[in-house]
């Protein structure tokens, strides 16, 4: 005899539950559910401290999902206590395929859609979010640039080879990946203003904005030009007091230590530098200079 169950299976160490639905033989079948959630869960905290309770259970798969599809809804998946990840009612493979319900020949921009304002607003868990540090943290994660697996190292030089890259550049010209209207940036172009500072805008608001002291751009060009004066202006000044520091210094030096040859005062290392150099530098930097 077949049998159509809706169960619940209970983490006995924080109270997180799943619901889902079953077709067996045998009640006592040990099965523990499906989802992904679910089995990192009982992976994590051990099948131990997991509960299966049979809630219900049918004579057709078309009670079973339609109790399923009444308890998992999309109210429920937002609770936190839940390891369930869709609503529930659309049947296992064998009963999609049968019913004729599988995506194949329907709107995949309606179907996207609708999954995307089912799980709008869902939020993950603190723990899901550790869990799932952890296991790239461990390498545990087939392909995770985080861990040390074998896998990792092979998985780079393939998707990098000369084939590989030969097959992603035919790709992206047949289906013309950011070109013209596919370009992300189709349409947009970036404005600045003074006390605003840079934004990104629809290029038909342009006209509107550049009456309201906005500039095209991402930064003002004449204001980063002033400000790159005022740098090297400021370095400029630091590197002229610093030679009008070594100035004084050598030259007051040359004087205590009565030298009256410049190349003998350079000779014996007093000045990192030529004759000439120091010379230079003292008619620049000392008033009245004579030797």
């Amino acid at each position: 005899m077949v049998y159509y169950t809706i169960y619940k299976i209970t983490n006995k160490m924080n109270g997180k539950i799943y619901i889902g639905s079953h077709k067996t033989t045998n009640l006592n079948d040990g099965y523990m559910g499906s989802g992904k959630y679910l089995k990192r869960a009982i992976e994590k905290h051990g099948i131990d401290n997991f509960v299966k309770e049979v809630l219900f259970v049918f004579d057709t798969p078309e009670q079973m999902y339609a109790k399923e599809a009444e308890i998992v809804t999309e109210d429920f998946l937002t609770e936190e206590n839940t390891y369930n990840l869709k609503v529930g009612g659309f049947g296992g493979w064998d009963y999609v395929n049968e019913k004729g319900i599988n995506n194949q020949g329907k709107d995949k921009d309606l179907i996207s859609d609708k999954i995307s304002k089912r799980l709008k607003g869902r939020k993950v868990s603190l723990s899901q979010v550790q869990s799932l540090k952890q296991r790239h943290k461990d390498g545990n994660l087939r392909h995770s640039y985080f861990g040390n697996r074998d896998n990792d190292a092979e998985f780079r030089k393939n998707a990098w080879s000369d084939e590989a890259k030969e097959k992603r550049k035919v790709t992206r010209d047949k289906i013309e990946f950011q070109k013209g209207r596919n370009n992300s940036q189709y349409g947009t172009c970036w404005i600045y203003h003074y006390k605003h500072g840079p934004k990104k805008i629809n290029k038909s608001l342009l006209p509107d904005y550049l009456l309201n002291d906005w500039i095209v751009g991402r930064v003002d060009k004449d204001k980063k030009k002033a400000e790159k004066q005022i740098i090297n202006d400021r370095k400029k000044r630091k590197f002229e007091d610093k030679q009008s520091k070594l100035a004084k210094e050598t030259r007051r030096l040359y004087l205590d230590l009565r030298y009256t040859s410049v190349r003998a005062f350079v000779r014996d290392g007093h000045f990192s530098g030529s004759n000439q150099r120091l010379l230079n530098l003292w008619r620049k930097h000392i008033l009245n200079f004579e030797l």
